[in-house]
């Protein structure tokens, strides 16, 4: 037991044995020689691991949080462990007779439950630029409505968690799914109320707070779900990357000055992505009571309404030998675009008259009309030739099938980009000196992905200048461009799976950029 002087000090890959099953302390990944735990107010929370490999966490709380009605708030959660985000609420709690809690009182009344992978939404909001990559508009759309859709089963069950803050809300950027943590306050009518009640946490506070109203109601969620909602759309707007702080992005009410200029600054940008939600969040800012504000059910029906963009999967990108990033020929990195079902076939139609033959006139018709677009385009080609567009080769070949383009430097010859095309058929190759806006521009019309692999400065600066006078989607392009310059030298100092668009280095080392 890793217990010194009747204290709870445990070291790295310790065992401890709770309700006769044996665990092992897990080695914090960044520093091996310390436990893997998670400080905060109440208690530390420790990563733990079975004989079976499965992960869980053992909540160790302070001493004077260590209170018996956390055995009847474990068993009341312990009821709505079926519903969607609340993992947490499997927990069994450390009595003090225990014999782990005889030999260490320190783990008197500690929990023990699953371990939730990913990051808290207090993490995201102190460190914006490391998770923003993996953070773009469909990202935001689907970690809004599920972390609504959490919010809106607690609604139905009667439940309220009375304390929806950052630290409190576990976000995976792999699966898109969300978890709530810290459940022990958790509001259902009818049970006892708490020594002292929940008022809320900064930036999520409803000004009625400050009349002395909490949380600890059926409608205590309201507002601090409305708000968090709007935080989770308006991450994935780089220009609220300044508002990030541990007060969420608004930092305050509508009654500070920070929290009404930061709401006057973003409301644009929400109504632009869901308008339906952007008016709900409103009233609610604007609320004078808890039960003024929307339902959570309300604000995932919103969310709903607002079309998703495709699927995107993210896969890290591997590390070499020497911590460098490689790029492997499957392009094993970033976003991938999974392969799209196959159109629905159309109703059968009912049978057409027989059209009858084309006579000679008819047949006449289409050889002149023949005869004139053949010579339209012999004059185009002549036009296009004497304006300078030259063209060494076709960029895209003539295949009704493509499914992504890539483009690379070619190594060994400045100025000279390989262009592969992918389809369903095999892969073809050519060479093309890309000097036109025309044949970059065919190639995102022509195909359902273009993929660039170069280094993040002249090539997509001299694309974005070509689409500027073709009619190109720039937008985007300049998604593009947001998202490259990505240092190597930052990358490579990152420790475990690197996530990046792009790097910076020598032209003839691709960087992967997909768009």
């Amino acid at each position: 037991m890793p217990c010194v002087g009747r204290r709870f000090k445990p070291l790295p890959n310790e065992t401890l044995v709770l309700k006769s099953r044996t665990y092992t302390i897990r080695p914090h990944p960044m520093a091996p020689t310390s436990p893997f735990a998670a400080e905060g107010r109440r208690a530390v929370v420790y990563n733990l691991q079975d004989g079976a490999g499965a992960k869980w966490a053992l909540k160790v709380f302070r001493r004077a949080f260590r209170v018996s009605s956390l055995v009847d708030s474990a068993a009341l959660v312990g009821q709505y462990q079926h519903l969607p985000g609340m993992i947490a609420a499997r927990r069994t709690v450390i009595a003090p007779g225990d014999e782990a809690a005889v030999e260490c009182p320190d783990l008197a009344y500690s929990t023990l439950m699953p371990w939730i992978e990913g990051n808290t939404w207090y993490d995201l909001l102190l460190n914006p630029s490391k998770f923003r990559p993996q953070y773009d508009h469909g990202a935001s759309l689907r970690i809004c409505g599920t972390f609504l859709k959490v919010m809106e089963g607690l609604e139905h069950a009667g439940l309220t968690h009375t304390d929806i803050a950052p630290g409190n809300v576990s976000v995976n950027l792999n699966t898109l799914g969300v978890q709530l943590l810290d459940l022990e306050d958790i509001y259902v009518a009818g049970i006892a109320e708490p020594d002292v009640k929940n008022m809320g946490s900064s930036g999520y506070q409803h000004p009625s707070a400050e009349a002395g109203k909490s949380t600890w109601c059926a409608e205590g969620d309201r507002y601090a779900t409305a708000v968090m909602a709007a935080e989770m759309l308006l991450f994935a707007n780089p220009d609220t990357e300044s508002f990030s702080s541990d007060s969420g992005l608004f930092g305050g009410d509508r009654n500070t000055s920070t929290g009404t200029q930061r709401f006057n600054a973003t409301f644009p940008y929400l109504q632009s992505v869901a308008p339906h939600f952007a008016e709900l969040f409103r009233s609610a800012w604007m609320s004078e009571t808890l039960d003024a504000c929307p339902l959570a059910s309300q604000l995932s029906q919103a969310i709903a309404k607002v079309p998703l963009p495709p699927t995107f999967r993210w896969e890290p990108l591997t590390k070499g030998p020497q911590g460098h990033i490689t790029q492997p020929s499957s392009f094993n990195g970033g976003f991938r675009i999974p392969t799209p079902e196959p159109p629905e076939q159309p109703a059968p139609q009912p049978p057409q008259p027989t059209r009858k033959p084309l006579g000679p006139l008819g047949w006449a018709l289409i050889v002149l009309a023949g005869i004139l677009l053949l010579t339209g385009l012999v004059w185009a080609f002549v036009a296009a030739s004497r304006s300078g567009m030259r063209v060494q080769s076709r960029l895209v070949p003539e295949q009704r099938d493509l499914q992504k383009i890539i483009i690379a430097p070619t190594i060994g010859t400045r100025g000279t980009h390989e262009v592969r095309a992918f389809t369903s058929n095999g892969e073809t190759s050519v060479t093309n000196r890309l000097v036109t806006g025309h044949d970059f521009n065919r190639a995102l019309r022509t195909t359902k992905t273009a993929v660039i692999l170069s280094s993040p400065t002249r090539l997509l600066r001299v694309a974005l200048e070509m689409t500027a006078t073709t009619g190109a989607d720039s937008t985007r392009l300049r998604d593009v461009v947001m998202r490259s310059g990505v240092d190597r030298a930052a990358i490579n100092a990152v420790e475990g799976p690197a996530f990046a668009f792009s790097c910076s280095g020598s032209n003839t080392v691709p960087c992967p950029i997909a768009f």
